[in-house]
């Protein structure tokens, strides 16, 4: 993980508490190197780029992002790299994640969720471009959407699916 994973409301670099600050100020609070948290030309490229770069950094098996999508469309679609020489895996690890998180939306929350499948991109994304390691990012739902996303991405009920069908899906994808 590489945010807060607690509510701790002490006072971070960014003038935010710690539990709201941008991954990159919790990478640099963990001791890593600048060139892992201050890569970019500003403080939103920074944190996008310091994400993958950390997890290069601690030898992380693989890289899920966990974003809501925007552009007043619906569903879930799934990105990874073709150029970051892991797409093969990438690939792979895209279609497990994407299968198993819209099939447990369907079969657990809303039967006609909408799977907007599988997208490649070649090195547009710096959480996929920069990674050394398989890669996707996992647009779970358009927050742009009042329903049936938005109001999902509310729904506590909602997110423990979503988050135990990722887990499932890294289990079968480290199974190989």
């Amino acid at each position: 993980m590489a945010r807060y994973q607690e509510r701790d409301e002490t006072m971070g670099p960014s003038g935010r508490s710690r539990w709201e600050e941008a991954a990159r100020y919790f990478i640099q609070a963990a001791g890593t190197p600048a060139e892992i948290w201050n890569v970019g030309v500003d403080d939103y490229a920074r944190d996008i780029n310091a994400r993958p770069l950390y997890a290069n950094w601690i030898d992380a098996a693989l890289v899920i992002a966990i974003h809501n999508n925007g552009g007043e469309e619906t569903g879930t679609e799934t990105w990874f790299d073709a150029t970051n020489g892991q797409q093969e895996e990438s690939l792979r690890l895209a279609g497990i994640v994407n299968r198993h998180v819209v099939s447990a939306i369907r079969a657990r929350y809303n039967g006609s969720w909408v799977d907007r499948g599988l997208r490649a991109c070649n090195g547009c994304k710096g959480e996929n471009r920069l990674a050394s390691r398989p890669a996707v990012i996992v647009e779970i739902a358009y927050m742009d959407t009042a329903s049936p996303d938005n109001d999902a991405l509310h729904d506590d009920a909602f997110k423990r699916i979503v988050a135990q069908a990722i887990r499932e899906a890294v289990q079968e994808w480290a199974q190989r």
